[in-house]
């Protein structure tokens, strides 16, 4: 073999190895898919990734935050290819800015409920009731003067809920609002508040110290997870991952943790 030869067949060699591996870029950018999905439901795909991967055969992004800020930072760019939203609003707010025109899949509901730490409850309240007491009939037999944690009820989709059942009830608290769901979750759990409004899937796994009381759902608007493929997204990825969202597995998944499906 002359060098002249050698040297064709091992520029051959390095092309193929490069157009191999630019294929296998391009396999493996069809496979991906970021989820921008409300903090009250990221946490359930960041504990499942490595289940749903294996079961889709994608690969996950996840970004969570509040409804709203998914929202907005996706009317800016941000290069999402689903979103899970915890309030119909933001999906409404994307369809009209022209990010959103397919069909919204509801995955899941939840509850709200006011939680305090026995420790607290004692404090407060000293009333001896017959049967299990909800949230509203916890407020009117036992002021409660202290703070309660919360989402924005201005910009989270919890404190939204959490205010229209205290109107609903014409109850009046010390709201400490917070970014997202995890954030009030946080906020309780630390003692910064003695008390919070929450999603029943933030407290199922809270210890035996503390004490929840349920919002009758007739107080708010329903808590409904809607999930959608953005028109940016890739629709083969997206569609497999969203049709993951619907299917039994995941649903015995999302009971687990105390979400309604």
């Amino acid at each position: 073999m002359n060098a002249k030869l050698g040297i064709f067949l091992l520029l051959l060699a390095f092309l193929a190895g490069l157009y191999a591996l630019m294929a296998g870029q391009d396999v493996a950018k069809e496979n991906r898919v970021t989820v921008f999905a409300a903090s009250s439901f990221a946490y359930v795909l960041h504990e499942e990734k490595e289940a749903i991967e294996a079961a889709t055969g994608l690969e996950l992004t996840i970004v969570e935050a509040a409804s709203s800020t998914l929202a907005r930072q996706i009317g800016e760019g941000a290069p999402a290819d689903v979103f899970i939203t915890a309030d119909k609003v933001w999906l409404d707010y994307l369809k009209e800015a022209g990010h959103f025109e397919g069909v919204q899949v509801e995955i899941a509901g939840n509850a709200l409920s006011l939680v305090f730490t026995i420790e607290t409850y004692n404090a407060f309240c000293n009333v001896q009731f017959f049967a299990p007491p909800t949230a509203p009939e916890i407020l009117s037999a036992c002021p409660f003067t202290g703070k309660i944690a919360t989402g924005d009820p201005e910009f989270v989709p919890l404190g939204k809920y959490a205010a229209e059942a205290l109107k609903y009830y014409r109850i009046g608290l010390d709201l400490v609002p917070a970014a997202n769901a995890t954030a009030a979750r946080a906020l309780f759990e630390t003692g910064a508040t003695g008390g919070a409004i929450l999603y029943k899937t933030e407290i199922w796994d809270l210890d035996e110290h503390n004490s929840a009381f349920p919002f009758p759902k007739e107080s708010h608007q329903p808590i409904l997870y809607l999930a959608a493929s953005l028109k940016q997204s890739n629709s083969e990825a997206t569609e497999n991952f969203i049709n993951f969202l619907k299917s039994e597995a995941f649903k015995t998944i999302l009971k687990a943790r105390g979400f309604e499906v």
